[in-house]
């Protein structure tokens, strides 16, 4: 699909307006829950205000999902089992290290 052909097919500008639109408002809600974890680790000892910080800071659990995705998609079959056992993969690594 060019880009002309984008914009003259209406469905493709609802869905687009309805993506920046969640996109803004998880946004400045992951933003609203962030400063209100601040702030209640701010009444407690330094230590929580540093563990916290460094809960937001870590991107070790989505960078590790990430390469595990690309190597199932290398090292399993194209197939909808591939495809399957790779979903459950990736599921149960990024559940047990969240």
């Amino acid at each position: 699909m060019d880009r002309g052909q984008w914009y003259r097919t209406r469905e493709s500008n609802g869905a687009c307006a309805v993506t920046i639109t969640s996109a803004v408002a998880f946004g400045f809600a992951d933003a609203l829950v962030a400063a209100s974890m601040m702030g209640s680790a701010g009444e407690l000892p330094k230590q929580y205000i540093q563990g916290t910080s460094a809960g937001y800071a870590s991107p070790r659990t989505s960078v590790l999902v990430s390469i595990l995705r690309i190597m199932a998609k290398a090292s399993l079959p194209q197939s909808p089992q591939g495809l399957r056992t790779s979903a459950h993969l990736c599921f149960v690594v990024s559940t047990a290290t969240a």
